[in-house]
């Protein structure tokens, strides 16, 4: 992801008069990202002239400045039903368990153990669902252990 220091190098150098190509070759940035960054930057400087309402004012200005987000996709999971996610939560409640027991082990489940054993129950997940979802749970866990601390 681009951080806030290259999106104003783009847009310095595309006021300066610097072709997308130049900038490209200056940054080392993807040429869509660039033309994406300035397009955005021509847009909101277009909408800041035209307003007259001041807190709209400021609410552009302030999408000229921020870090660059990236865009999120919109599609609904389909084959991630929550019949699939209550297993998915049992199976890491298990292993989070029997680590409690154990103790520090090298048994703790994998994304690819839990994956497989996801598929031989008949549940149609992809392979890289689990992982991901391994990591938003941990991340999860570990912002409730923050809140829980500052309690």
């Amino acid at each position: 992801m681009i951080i806030l220091e290259k999106k104003n190098t783009i847009i310095t150098l595309h006021k300066q008069g610097h072709a997308i190509k130049t900038i490209v070759k200056l940054t080392g940035i993807a040429r869509n990202t660039v033309r994406s960054y300035i397009r955005e930057y021509e847009k909101l400087q277009e909408q800041i002239l035209i307003t007259d309402n001041k807190a709209q004012l400021v609410l552009l200005q302030e999408a000229l400045t921020k870090k660059p987000e990236r865009k999120k996709s919109q599609r609904v999971k389909k084959a991630f039903n929550p019949d699939v996610e209550k297993r998915f939560l049992e199976l890491i409640k298990l292993d989070e368990e029997r680590d409690q027991i154990l103790g520090c082990n090298k048994q703790k489940i994998t994304a690819t153990k839990l994956w497989k054993q996801l598929k031989i129950e008949g549940k149609s997940v992809l392979y890289i669902t689990v992982p991901n979802l391994i990591t938003d749970f941990k991340e999860s866990m570990a912002m409730n252990q923050l809140t829980t601390y500052k309690k």
